[in-house]
């Protein structure tokens, strides 16, 4: 129902809301986008398009000017060129921006495209089918506004579907804005983190734009939770990285393995001169060496562990605990490195779920072995 669906046009008075999505951009950010709302007809200036030359003469001058500040470029906008109030295309560009600028803005998790029947064959996404799939999806229960497009720096589309109590001028709260990422050739979909019943049915939805006539569709649960959309990709995107982490990270990267027509200089192995430096080398072997690249920070770890205790002579009991371990910090992965570098915690038997290597960030062990959600 088309009723239900806001038009790229549509205008939102400006609030507090609004003036926070303008000032958090930087300035040559804002310009960017002003130059793109200048050439859009759903982002038509409130003067029209008569004047669109002047004005776009008027931001190509403050582009390299010192004196022009982030507020000059706001005020000229609320106050001359879009003085009505900013249309729902430039409110969602704006906040793909922000997107573009911060990898760390939002919270991610990765759900494989399954089937529980028969094995899925991929096709590349078709995002202006999935994006009219979700629509239609949609439009029947709520008001909503759906924008998509390409990352400019990695392989995927974001989709941005913000739900809408009616016909209104004023912006949804924030966690009524979904996002859901598409990387290609990847059999993973990437959404910001599920909150209550409405992002439940926007999974639902999500499915169903995604299933064709002859193949239905599942979203699968991965256990990866990541605040940074570039280390998902690194992760679950099309690449040689997610198959090669942690101890694996060096195939990735070709530093082992080299070519007869590109000799290279022979790895030496370090011998270490005592305990502390025989350590520190373990544990890069057992995290890899790129922990401190904004794209593997992890900010958290969360697994909960079951084991059996042992009896007086040794064998297995039957009170079996239930123990979370979480770990919550600016680079996990980095702190625990750190951690046997410093013989806190041993290199050789820390297990591989806490080095990166299984490529997940919360789950359940028991007696000692990861067991994924499925």
């Amino acid at each position: 129902m088309k009723a239900h669906r806001l038009s790229d046009s549509h205008l939102f008075s400006y609030s507090k809301a609004i003036y926070r999505l303008l000032f958090r951009l930087s300035k040559p950010s804002l310009l960017r986008l002003v130059f793109l709302w200048l050439d859009d007809p759903f982002c038509s200036t409130f003067k029209g398009s008569v004047q669109s030359v002047r004005d776009v003469s008027v931001y190509k001058e403050w582009v390299g000017s010192n004196s022009v500040s982030r507020r000059d470029i706001v005020e000229r906008i609320v106050s001359v060129d879009w003085k009505t109030g900013l249309s729902a295309k430039q409110i969602a560009m704006l906040d793909m921006q922000y997107l573009f600028d911060h990898p760390t803005a939002l919270r991610w998790t990765a759900r494989k495209i399954g089937n529980l029947e028969t094995d899925i064959r991929l096709t590349p996404f078709d995002v202006e089918s999935i994006v009219t799939a979700l629509r239609n999806a949609l439009d029947s229960i709520f008001f909503n506004y759906i924008y998509s497009e390409k990352h400019p720096a990695l392989p995927l589309f974001l989709i941005r579907i913000q739900i809408q109590d009616a016909f209104v001028r004023v912006l949804p709260p924030p966690r009524r804005i979904f996002y859901m990422a598409l990387p290609f050739g990847s059999p993973f979909v990437f959404h910001t983190m599920v909150r209550d019943s409405l992002h439940d049915m926007l999974l639902q939805a999500m499915e169903i734009s995604l299933s064709s006539k002859h193949q239905p569709v599942q979203l699968f649960h991965t256990n990866l939770t990541i605040r940074n959309i570039e280390a998902m990709m690194k992760r679950k995107g099309v690449s040689r990285h997610p198959s090669a982490l942690g101890a694996w990270s060096v195939y990735a990267k070709n530093e082992v393995d080299t070519s007869p027509i590109d000799p290279q200089e022979k790895m030496r192995e370090p011998v270490p001169e005592d305990v502390l430096e025989r350590r520190k080398y373990i544990a890069g072997v057992r995290f890899g060496k790129d922990l401190d690249k904004i794209e593997d920070v992890l900010d958290r770890l969360a697994f909960r562990l079951e084991e059996a205790c042992l009896d007086d002579d040794g064998r297995s009991g039957i009170f079996r605990p239930s123990v979370t371990l979480v770990f919550e910090g600016g680079n996990v992965l980095g702190g625990l490195k750190e951690m046997c570098e410093k013989a806190i915690a041993n290199a050789e038997q820390i297990p591989s779920w806490l080095t990166g290597e299984d490529g997940v960030t919360e789950g359940m062990t028991y007696d000692g072995l990861l067991q994924t959600i499925k």
